[in-house]
């Protein structure tokens, strides 16, 4: 269903990460996070970040922690 980037940021999303931060964790741009979660929500069937965050607790009875920059 999902890769393993594609997987990576919905976790981040979920958790509530920035798309700065997203982008930040995996070396993308901001505009490319964007552009990877609107497919993720295409390929999921949803339209917002609570159903993102439904969908993974439903799935996978977790969401990963909310992600921390390391500078």
């Amino acid at each position: 269903m999902l890769g393993p980037v594609e997987r990576q940021i919905a976790e981040l999303a979920a958790a509530g990460g920035s798309f700065e931060t997203i982008a930040l964790r995996t070396g993308m741009t901001p505009q490319s996070v964007i552009h990877q979660l609107l497919s993720i929500y295409r390929v999921l069937h949803i339209h917002s970040r609570e159903e993102l965050i439904h969908f993974l607790i439903t799935k996978t009875g977790r969401v990963a922690e909310k992600p921390q920059l390391h500078l």
